[in-house]
């Protein structure tokens, strides 16, 4: 059985909610469950989570362009954080996502206690990788 996802967002005009952009099956991310989401000025950061189709714990970072209305998979260069759900976030005032914790394990498997306290910093001006700042 195959599953079509589109993905729509809204914005408010006046008492009305508008629906603008979608993402076609090649080039959004896959659905997930307890990602950590940022919102920005240009656009929705989307980062790990849990696959709600194979239950696997993911670190991948994405982005949805509010202009253009389309996902672009980030790719990062050097070292990223492991996959996890549940991480905390903020974005301070030069763009730059930060990413804190989070659990290490899967929520539908036996859960072993496994945390984060790493922090890890996302620069969205440069794209040019995350860094680790523990």
């Amino acid at each position: 059985m195959q599953i079509k996802v589109v993905l729509r967002f809204f914005k408010e005009q006046g008492d009305d909610h508008m629906f603008v952009g979608s993402a076609d099956e090649k080039s959004n991310p896959v659905i997930r469950i307890d990602a950590l989401k940022w919102v920005t000025d240009q656009g929705l950061w989307l980062f790990g989570g849990v696959s709600s189709t194979s239950n696997e714990l993911l670190n991948d970072l994405w982005f949805y362009s509010f202009k253009a209305s389309k996902w672009q998979k980030i790719e990062v260069k050097g070292k990223i954080p492991g996959p996890r759900r549940g991480a905390g976030g903020w974005i301070d005032e030069k763009q730059n996502l930060y990413l804190f914790g989070g659990f290490l394990d899967s929520p539908l498997t036996e859960r072993s206690g496994n945390f984060s306290n790493e922090i890890w910093c996302f620069n969205t001006l440069e794209t040019s990788g995350l860094t680790n700042q523990i």
